[in-house]
């Protein structure tokens, strides 16, 4: 019967769950835009049940071997079960991955973990907000993962943007000097960097590689410290 719809009719039940604006404010926006979105996506699904068999994308990369290759951007607002795995290894393309850390049970990284490794971006944002969430199994395996492609898997890697440092001494602290030492990287964006920040930013410095630091608020203690050593001066830039 779907077979039958007009084109127009098809356009209308999809472009209010199928329309991402493909603009870098888009991709690296940390509102969240998809998971957020005042409908369900998922109803789309209930037109026929073609189209509900058709709707992971896992099978729709298995069935269109190339389709994979065409893919740059992907944006991860959760761990997706195992099927991310299989998407991943269909996409090896992708240029820049969004990554949340806000993963919280029963939501599953059993499939990013080890998917991973199949791709190698050039840009990496990554986006979490809660002090506490090494305290979960999955997230903490997503991590170590992340940490271990940044550092030794991922050889394109030159850009990577994280809402702050954290707290010095923290779980956190340890993926964070990881990325820092990472050899191929030339931009770190720090969105709302705090006081605790100023004291990881030196050792980010003595990375040879790296070009630029952006940080997204001038605070005073920035100020005091920046100007005493002369290479953090040299890149650091204000957005």
């Amino acid at each position: 019967m779907v077979n039958d719809f007009p084109e127009e009719l098809i356009s209308e039940i999809l472009a209010h769950v199928l329309m991402v604006f493909e603009t870098e404010k888009m991709f690296s926006d940390t509102s969240f835009p998809f998971v957020s979105h005042p409908g369900r996506n998922s109803s789309a699904l209930l037109v026929c049940r073609t189209w509900l068999r058709a709707c992971a994308l896992q099978d729709t990369l298995l069935d269109n071997a190339g389709l994979g290759q065409y893919m740059k951007m992907l944006r991860l607002e959760g761990g997706f079960g195992p099927s991310i795995q299989h998407i991943l290894q269909q996409s090896p393309n992708i240029t820049d991955i969004f990554l949340s850390l806000r993963i919280r049970p029963p939501d599953s990284t059993d499939g990013l973990v080890p998917g991973l490794q199949y791709i190698n971006p050039i840009k990496m944002i990554i986006d979490e907000d809660d002090i506490n969430f090494y305290k979960n199994k999955d997230l903490r395996a997503l991590v170590a993962a992340i940490q271990e492609c940044a550092t030794a898997k991922w050889t394109n890697l030159t850009s990577i943007s994280l809402p702050y440092v954290g707290i010095m001494g923290s779980e956190r602290e340890s993926l964070v000097r990881a990325l820092f030492a990472c050899r191929t990287l030339k931009t770190i964006s720090l969105r709302q960097p705090s006081m605790m920040d100023v004291l990881l930013l030196l050792p980010l410095a003595e990375n040879p590689s790296v070009e630029s630091i952006h940080l997204g608020r001038k605070r005073p203690w920035f100020a005091a410290v920046i100007p005493s050593n002369s290479r953090l001066a040299s890149v650091v830039r204000w957005t």
